[in-house]
């Protein structure tokens, strides 16, 4: 349980304490906390959180400067790659989405919309830079020799290099482009990781087993509402009957019958507690 409790707080840091940590403090780099406190999966984006129809997953990356100091590198700066396996035969689009779940106090947040033609090429254009504004951007978008790949680069810019940290969403289609692999993330600060989903991929989900974290929701769950009030941490599940296990990157979800919240190791350590919440008591 420890990582979902600092990830709550990373989150819970960037959202409501912001102004608390703006100011700025005279500390060389060593200020900067290196410490990924949580990886973070993809998700499937039930409640549609880019308000765009057209991607049905995203994924999950934040860091927090504690000293105010994020991220404390030359700007425009890269913050994670991304490579997708592109869907067999897909000759389709797929919207790159960049969407804010938390960022410094003071700041607006500019997050780009940008279209990936999978058949074609895609122009690269690089925002403008707004004062005060946190702005997250495709930098870099190339092709796999083979055609099977695509590389996105997804970078940052600001007026100011000293900020409390930033939390992003990056949705897409998983539909046609199915994530494969995550490199060069930018490790300043206390950061979430993103990850790529390991295992077989099957109908454009990961495969459903003992041994894989599935992108889709196991059925039975029952997501937040759109307007409910959550914390955006990374939450476990864990089925002791089939053995399957889940992860959430908010709270909020209603549980499916069999499943508890915390990972097999957990449930070990505590198996009649939660045999008795399985059997019907209310978490």
């Amino acid at each position: 349980m420890k990582n979902i409790i600092l990830v709550t707080c990373l989150s819970l840091c960037l959202a409501t304490h912001g102004d608390d940590l703006s100011a700025k403090q005279d500390r060389d780099d060593t200020s900067q906390y290196i410490m990924p406190v949580a990886n973070a999966l993809p998700n499937t984006d039930t409640n549609d959180l880019d308000n765009d129809s057209r991607t049905d997953s995203f994924l999950l990356a934040a860091w927090l400067g504690i000293s105010g100091n994020w991220p404390n590198v030359s700007l425009p700066s890269a913050l994670v790659e991304l490579t997708f396996n592109i869907v067999s035969e897909s000759t389709d689009t797929s919207p790159i989405n960049i969407t804010s779940t938390s960022n410094a106090a003071g700041f607006a947040f500019d997050g780009q919309r940008y279209l990936i033609t999978v058949d074609g090429t895609s122009s690269i254009i690089v925002p403008s830079q707004a004062a005060r504004t946190q702005k997250v951007y495709v930098s870099s978008y190339t092709k796999s020799i083979d055609g099977t790949k695509a590389v996105v680069q997804i970078s940052y810019n600001s007026d100011d290099p000293t900020t409390t940290g930033l939390g992003l969403r990056i949705h897409y289609d998983n539909r046609v482009l199915q994530l494969s692999d995550v490199n060069n993330v930018l490790e300043t600060g206390l950061f979430i990781r993103p990850e790529a989903t390991s295992g077989p991929v099957g109908n454009g989900q990961p495969a459903k087993n003992e041994n894989v974290i599935g992108l889709a929701m196991p059925e039975g769950f029952t997501p937040p509402s759109k307007d409910a009030a959550v914390t955006d941490a990374i939450v476990n599940y864990y089925n002791p009957s089939t053995g399957e296990t889940w992860q959430s990157s908010t709270g909020g979800y209603d549980l499916a019958p069999g499943w508890i919240r915390g990972t097999k190791e957990d449930y070990e350590r505590n198996k009649e507690y939660f045999d008795s919440l399985i059997q019907g008591a209310e978490i």
